[in-house]
């Protein structure tokens, strides 16, 4: 189906004329923007149809009419299997809501929602260096048919992997042998295979395969199953051979050749091997040209990090979890990592779905040797294809930098270091609070991650504005004055979290018609139709500058008959846009896919919402900072709503639980982990206005006279008079299920039966008791019980004093100056209220008013119980004038550590945090004068010795801590070692000795004995030995004093010298053949005079031969000198006879000399006769 939409003035008769002219079936006009769909008739493809429609005059636009479902999950078959992408847990079998071994994701990596925001780009570029890729059918080189299965002769190219792009080489050509490009790689048009120096990287294991197809698997395709990053282009590059081995310079020339090349992500699914500085090396230049290097934490199941993982500053290093979002058994760990990512645990089946817990991916039946005697290696076979289910953190690994890939395509200017924070920061942490050895920063989260990298750059500096727009979706029940919708629990829901936030829009405050118990700013208006918003935004925006836009828009517009809701979004989307544009500023849209109706309207309104997702999606797609939420699925009815339209109480908490879980991501956390979320300084000196400086609970003084500003423990304070005086804030949003309320005090008096009221809300009391000691009291109200803290202690007159209250669900306590008092048992979460905050008085409905008579300073809500450290450092802190709002980071600087001189010590900081806010700059002095600035760096001392080091850490608020460690670094000793020139000969023999020895110090002397009484103390020394066998020996010492000694025994052979024996056989003729001795040859022929060594054994040293000739009538002997190689048990001189030779007989004689000049002569002449030959007639 295709989607026509004709330009405005084309009339009804050119319509249907265009229609019968292509034999188009029409199938709908839409209400909202009068765009027809057609059928696409069977001779015609889609892109055919949109090509013919498109280019026409009459048409404004046409499309293909995509098919849409409520937060996209792809068709493959098996994806149902993938554990590891689900979010929420929705594909638990058992139906469960949650994960039933306590995860919060289903063990999975909340991949689809990310998906609505990103499936990558083809501008990414993921290179994977493994054991090869099948991306092409290629013919087996003959070289390589020894490393598959018997009988196979082609590779293949995955089917699964038919929709993935691979990279190209745009400057190379194919085939012609020719390095066009000049990188160095001749014909590497797709990537290089550097375990055989080819450019066809294909796979012979199976592993690479497997791990591609988690990166970047076809998705979508109705075959098998979906990858991470579907949509990015792979670069496969060949480190491993068939048996998933490799070395550290095949693996570092790839990260270099990646990295010229321009990937944008390197992806190691390997590791094992020892520090080593080639491949340290590579991975700073892949990190230094800008590209994100992530690689496999290794399957040992131990404590430290595998190599290369564990090069911290330039790699992130990833380990395993199961379907339980616990650590899979075989995964390593230790201070080197930095996220863990689903690696599956082939033992079990956890998510009861009749398979064991592996990593699915399609990849061929691949190399393995058996685990048992006689350990019978089986060969891979690249054309038998299956789904296989593999475990290892090689499969953890490719989730990471498929989610990697997803961030660079919405940001391509993010650096290596702001890939692996963002990473980090989204990260869910598992195990111990903030980053932990086992976890790392815990298991990553596609949705969160991509959504950091949407609309502007949020700070907890900053208020976030955020704009509600579109239908009020006012309360089904009367009064119908109240247009507060879902925007009241909502509002509570994000203050109560901690989000500094304002809700900003169309008005200016609110209608008064209810008490304001939360933000009413623009809240008074029953809904905005879309044409009113369309025309309307861009001034709102002026006025309130928002962050967030949430658009819920729809819902009026289907009621009051109008039919271009879509393009009127489509209009909005472009003013904000228009708006950003002219005002540098960037702002995010969470866009919903509306409420359904309970009426006849209904089909249209699901009409409405695929109509608008599919011009969002490709917006997205544009790059719009746009995020979409599925309102039409979190509703029902009847259960959600009071009639057709409206939602009840439980909708309206339905519809602010899904802003609320996107916002959630979107925002930054301010509360931190100490969760700060209301707090009075009450430092105001003129006002009847409070300030709450964290959260937006302002507060007025109301009735009898404003409390009189005093001077307080931090800055001023106010003064209660007992009887009138009080403050009340009009906001209702207390915690849940933990908190903490602190204060300082300084009381009057406390008489009679009124209490000194400090702070209280409708379900907690804090107060001083009536009567002589004033102890504290404090009392909070749960699961619909109360429980009443009171321990004998007394409050001095007069005098300040600290009071904290902390309650956490399982037991209540009270502290004084940062000590506890007394604490109890307790059970439940804190019961809802609708009264708001008041200080320094109380009213119960029947019971008399009650004040406080001193001053109050510092009152601050926590939604969380504080520890009794954290407690104390609040009011350490705030005795020295300090506020609360910030706690003092913790340095951990790891160790003590252990190193060589001259070698790389790693230092880590990342077990440093900061409790309510983040560490802003590390600074480490190594003790040796030298310091660093980064979290986890390397460091070389140049000497041995025990170094005091010291990491200070400071945060976003300028405090700082620091902690000291050591590093007991070790002497390199040296190594002595000498090579010889020669080993053995005849004497006398002369040999030169040459000293190898290496030193991290330096050597200064030398010590040799020669084996034979004889030594010296030069550093390459020359010795002459007579007939023997010897042992040499040579000591080295170092600057330090430290020495080494090497002693080769028998190291030298010297023979007695003899001359050279060697057997003459005389032989003449032509080269083809031998006459015998004393035979005769003509004039002009050549003749071969042979001489062979005894025993038909090969010289041992190189010989001169020397040939004497002369006839027997002449006195006078010819000579002529050759040299006979140590090669061949047998030499010939080829002589041609000269024309003008003497006829007659000749003598020859042979004297062979060795290399020590001895010689051995014939002892009789060898004699030939030279002929004239006769004519031929």
């Amino acid at each position: 189906e295709i989607i026509v939409k004709f330009k405005q003035g084309s009339t009804h008769e050119q319509i249907t004329s265009l229609k019968g002219k292509q034999g188009a079936e029409e199938l709908m006009v839409s209400r909202f923007s009068g765009a027809i769909t057609w059928k696409v008739p069977p001779s015609k493809t889609i892109e055919e149809w949109v090509n013919i429609f498109d280019n026409h005059p009459w048409v404004q636009y046409a499309e293909p009419n995509f098919v849409y479902s409520a937060f996209w999950v792809p068709n493959d078959p098996y994806y149902s299997h993938q554990w590891n992408f689900d979010d929420d847990n929705t594909l638990n079998p058992s139906g469960a809501s949650s994960n039933p071994f306590g995860g919060t994701n289903g063990g999975g990596i909340r991949l689809e929602e990310a998906w609505e925001t990103s499936k990558g780009t083809s501008e990414v570029v993921v290179a994977v260096l493994d054991t090869g890729v099948a991306y092409e059918d290629y013919s087996i080189p003959t070289e390589e048919l020894d490393t598959v299965l018997s009988g196979v002769t082609n590779y293949q190219k995955a089917s699964d992997l038919a929709g993935t792009s691979f990279w190209v080489n745009d400057d190379e050509i194919a085939g012609n042998s020719v390095d066009d490009d000049g990188n160095g790689f001749v014909d590497d048009v797709n990537g290089w295979d550097f375990v055989n120096n080819d450019a066809h990287p294909n796979d012979n294991n199976g592993h690479g395969t497997h791990v591609t197809g988690t990166i970047a698997q076809s998705t979508d395709n109705g075959l098998g199953v979906a990858g991470v990053s579907p949509n990015i282009v792979v670069m496969p590059i060949k480190v491993l051979n068939y048996k998933g081995d490799g070395t550290d310079i095949a693996v570092a020339e790839a990260i270099y050749y990646a990295a010229n090349n321009g990937a944008d992500i390197i992806s190691l699914s390997l590791g094992g091997g020892d520090y080593s500085s080639t491949l340290e090396a590579a991975v700073a230049y892949a990190y230094n040209m800008g590209v994100v290097v992530i690689a496999a934490s290794g399957n040992d199941g131990a404590g430290t990090v595998d190599y290369p993982a564990a090069y911290d500053s330039y790699v992130i290093a990833v380990g395993a979890t199961r379907y339980d979002e616990t650590l899979s058994y075989y995964s390593n760990y230790g201070s080197s990592l930095d996220v863990v990512a689903p690696g599956g645990d082939v033992t079990v089946d956890q998510n009861g779905d009749d398979y064991n817990d592996g990593i699915l991916q399609q990849t061929f039946n691949s190399y393995y040797v058996e685990t048992s005697p006689p350990y019978t290696e089986h060969k891979a076979d690249p054309t038998d294809w299956e789904y296989w289910f593999y475990q290892g953190t090689s499969m953890a690994t490719p989730h990471v930098s498929g989610v990697a890939a997803l961030l660079l395509s919405q940001d391509p200017t993010l650096t290596p270091d702001q890939v692996r924070s963002v990473l980090q920061e989204t990260a869910e942490d598992l195990g111990t609070i903030g980053r932990d050895n086992i976890y790392g920063y815990g298991l990553i989260d596609a949705k969160a991650a991509v959504f950091a990298t949407l609309g502007p750059e949020f700070s907890c500096d900053e208020t976030v504005k955020i704009m509600p727009l579109g239908d009020s979706i006012t309360r089904g029940v009367p009064p119908w004055d109240n247009p507060t919708g879902y925007r009241q629990e909502l509002y509570v829901d994000l203050i109560n979290s901690g989000f500094n936030v304002d809700f900003v829009g169309s008005l200016t405050d609110g209608s008064g018609a209810f008490p304001p118990v939360f933000d009413t700013d623009h809240e008074g208006h029953g809904g905005w139709y879309a044409n009113e918003i369309r025309d309307n935004v861009i001034g709102w925006l002026d006025a309130n500058p928002a962050d967030v836009v949430l658009l819920h828009i729809g819902t009026n517009d289907i009621s009051a008959g109008d039919e271009y809701v879509v393009d009127e979004v489509e209009d909005i989307l472009d003013n904000i846009d228009s708006y950003e544009s002219a005002n540098d500023k960037v702002i995010l849209v969470v866009l919903a896919r509306i409420t359904l109706r309970g009426d006849e309207k209904n089909p249209e309104t699901i009409a409405l919402n695929d109509a608008v997702e599919a011009m969002a999606v490709d917006r997205i797609d544009a790059g719009d900072d746009i995020v979409i939420v599925d309102m039409q699925s979190a509703l029902s009815h009847p259960d959600d709503f009071d009639d057709y339209l409206h939602p009840n109480s439980a909708g309206y908490q339905k519809m602010a639980d899904v802003w609320y879980d996107t916002l959630d991501d979107l925002l930054p956390d301010c509360s931190g982990q100490i969760g700060l979320v209301h707090y009075w300084k009450l430092d105001e000196t003129s006002e009847t206005n409070y300030i709450d400086c964290i959260g937006n609970a302002d507060a007025t003084a109301t009735g009898g006279e404003v409390p009189a500003p005093v001077s307080g423990v931090v800055d001023g304070a106010q003064n209660f008079d007992g009887t009138a005086n009080r403050i009340n804030s009009s906001i209702v949003s207390n915690p849940t299920s933990e908190l903490t309320v602190m204060a300082w005090v300084k009381a009057d008096s406390i008489t009679g039966t009124d209490k000194g009221i400090i702070f209280k809300e409708g379900a907690f009391l804090f107060e001083l008791e009536s009567g002589e000691s004033g102890s504290i009291d404090f009392t909070v109200m749960h699961s619909g019980e109360t429980t009443e803290l009171c321990p004998s202690d007394s409050t001095p007159i007069g005098e300040w004093v600290h009071y904290t209250g902390t309650f956490n669900g399982t037991h209540i306590a009270v502290y004084k100056n940062g000590s506890l008092l007394a604490s109890t048992t307790v059970s439940g979460t804190i019961d809802s209220s609708t009264s708001p905050y008041t200080i320094g008085y109380s009213y119960f409905p029947g019971y008399e008013t009650r004040y406080f008579d001193g001053t109050i300073d510092e009152v601050a809500l926590f939604n969380k119980c504080l520890s009794a450290e954290e407690i104390q450092q609040l009011y350490l802190r705030s005795a020295d004038g300090n506020s609360y709002t910030n706690l003092d980071p913790v340095a951990n600087a790891g160790g003590p550590y252990t190193g060589t001189e001259g070698l790389p010590v790693y230092f880590d900081g990342s077990g440093s945090y900061d409790p309510d806010g983040t560490i802003s700059t590390y600074f480490w002095t190594f003790g040796d004068g030298q310091t660093s600035v980064e979290q986890n760096p390397t460091h070389i001392y140049d000497q041995n010795g025990t170094y005091s080091v010291t990491l200070t850490v400071t945060d976003n608020e300028s405090a700082t801590d620091d902690v000291n460690t050591s590093a007991d670094v070790d002497d390199v000793d040296p190594v002595a070692n000498f090579s010889a020139s020669i080993t053995s000969g005849s004497q006398p023999l002369t040999i030169e000795f040459t000293d190898t020895s290496t030193s991290y110090d330096g050597i200064i002397s030398w010590q040799w004995d020669f084996g034979d009484g004889e030594t010296s103390i030069e550093q390459n020394p020359t010795h002459e030995y007579d007939s023997g066998t010897y042992t040499v020996s040579l000591t080295v010492h170092e600057t330090d004093g430290e020495s080494d000694i090497e002693t080769k025994i028998d190291y030298i052979i010297v023979t007695t010298d003899s001359d050279p024996v060697v057997n003459y056989i005389f032989a003449w003729g032509h080269p083809g053949g031998r006459l015998d001795p004393a035979g005769s040859i003509n004039r002009g022929e050549r003749v071969h005079i042979y001489t062979f060594v005894s025993d038909n054994e090969t010289p041992s040293d190189q010989l001169t031969v020397t040939i004497k000739y002369k006839a027997q009538t002449d006195p006078t002997w010819t000579e002529t000198t050759a040299t006979w190689e140590p090669t061949y048990n047998y030499w010939y001189y080829d002589w041609t006879i000269p024309e003008d030779a003497t006829l007659g007989l000749y003598d020859v004689m042979i004297e062979v000399t060795d290399e020590d000049n001895d010689s051995t002569t014939s002892t009789e002449y060898g004699e030939f006769n030279i002929e004239n030959a006769e004519p031929v007639v």
